[in-house]
């Protein structure tokens, strides 16, 4: 919580200032605070959103990036998690 983060995944909908992202396994992130132009956030563009952990665990929008159309999230998410268990004291705490 309190924590800046950079947070990547798959567009589902934008209602009002609330950004709706799903995980390769359809687990949903809610961004609150989104201050963007809901047009360049169409559903299914995957997204890198940066921004705060709230203590719901939902995200505070600061700043995106968008990814191409190529971007392949499965395989994103096998590298973070080969990542933080196999080279985890080569990360920061």
């Amino acid at each position: 919580m309190g924590k800046t983060v950079a947070f990547v995944g798959k567009v589902d909908k934008v209602e009002d200032s609330t950004l709706f992202m799903t995980t390769e396994d359809l687990t949903q992130v809610k961004v609150i605070k989104f201050k963007g132009d809901a047009e360049k956030f169409p559903s299914g563009s995957v997204m890198e959103i940066r921004g705060i952990v709230n203590k719901d665990n939902s995200l505070s929008f600061g700043e995106s990036t968008q990814y191409d159309a190529e971007f392949d999230l499965a395989t994103y998410e096998h590298m973070l998690t080969y990542y933080h268990g196999m080279c985890k004291d080569l990360c920061v705490k």
